[in-house]
């Protein structure tokens, strides 16, 4: 018996749930190529019930037990839903290595689903939507029987609910991608979050860094990271701002985020990191622009004092500049939009002509 666990009915039901799309040519054409090179893979090797240690543990201590192994029918699996799963796709490169791997040594691990009625009449992917489409192409490409249904870990209708459910696919994604970009942990760290928030789990911080692997300070960094807008995480993943930047961005209300987007040229890590963490919404622009004021003030130099006024002549309008104190300047007219001429005056004072009065 499982102590404080409630078993509740799926939201998901297989008429709600839209069919995988094709394979691509391209990637079909690659993975017969691969076969014709190894036509004949090793049936002396069984499908058994391949385990990794690290997932057991992993959906034990998700859902509080484990699923049953089962072989199951390709045409009954249903994808999982794209909300639940914004992962980086799996290149065809790479999916056609996991092809050759499946057609010569068998699979070594089974995909995760769950029933998605008591019947069941179909079951939902929870790990394993690439093997999944590799084993539907192989069988496409070979006829082989084998092909046609392929080995499960799976929970039974009512086990685990949505919640539990998206957990499972955030916590197999995380652990068992070789390669992880910016946005897969963003997204896993902050989905893994948000769920257990939702279930007034206590600590969640310390609760996702021993389930992710990582330290309490990166997970609360990830977390803050995922709520960045999408063109700074474009200058995060360019490498133009750094972690801790990104994730002070973060911090920030998005239309906050937005506002210094206009600034974007001159936001770097020094300049961020002296915004406070803490800085209310409605200050940030402001200390924003008090952080640059500061980084361009000017070495003390004497003041270029003058004074001007225009001159009409034959051909047109001139700007004359009477009694220039300073020989090492030069003149250069600035057009300014009005949310930047503040900041240029405080920054130039002693350097901008004045006109007579």
């Amino acid at each position: 018996m499982l102590k404080n666990f409630h078993a509740t009915p799926v939201d998901a039901r297989p008429e709600d749930i839209q069919e995988p799309v094709g394979v691509s040519e391209r990637f079909k054409h690659l993975v017969e190529e691969k076969i014709a090179e190894h036509p004949e893979p090793n049936r002396e090797q069984a499908i058994e019930k391949p385990s990794k240690e690290d997932i057991d543990v992993l959906l034990k201590r998700t859902t509080g037990t484990m699923g049953e192994y089962k072989v199951i029918p390709c045409d009954m699996l249903f994808p999982t839903p794209d909300e639940w799963n914004q992962f980086t796709p799996i290149s065809e490169e790479k999916k056609v290595l996991m092809a050759d791997s499946i057609h010569r040594t068998g699979l070594q691990q089974p995909i995760v689903v769950r029933e998605l009625d008591a019947q069941p009449s179909g079951y939902q992917i929870l790990a394993g939507n690439t093997r999944t489409e590799i084993y539907r192409l192989l069988y496409e490409i070979t006829q082989d029987e084998r092909y046609r249904s392929i080995p499960a870990i799976v929970y039974k209708y009512g086990i685990i609910d949505d919640d539990k459910a998206r957990e499972i696919v955030t916590d197999t994604n995380y652990v068992q991608r070789a390669e992880l970009s910016k946005k897969d942990r963003a997204f896993a760290v902050h989905e893994k979050m948000t769920l257990l928030r939702k279930q007034k789990i206590q600590f969640p911080l310390d609760r996702v860094a021993e389930a992710l692997k990582m330290g309490r300070a990166s997970v609360y960094r990830w977390d803050r990271i995922s709520n960045l807008i999408p063109e700074l995480f474009e200058i995060y993943e360019k490498n133009i701002i750094d972690t801790t930047a990104a994730a002070r961005l973060g911090t920030f209300p998005q239309d906050v985020q937005k506002e210094l987007l206009k600034e974007k040229s001159l936001l770097n890590n020094e300049i961020i990191r002296q915004i406070p963490a803490k800085t209310i919404p409605k200050d940030v622009i402001e200390t924003f622009h008090d952080v640059i004021a500061r980084a361009t003030e000017t070495e003390e130099h004497p003041a270029a004092t003058a004074k001007w006024h225009v001159k009409k002549s034959e051909d047109g309008y001139h700007i004359i500049a009477e009694d220039v104190q300073e020989e090492d300047v030069q003149p250069f007219v600035v057009l300014l939009p009005p949310d930047k001429v503040k900041r240029f005056k405080k920054a130039y004072a002693s350097f901008i002509l004045q006109p007579e009065e």
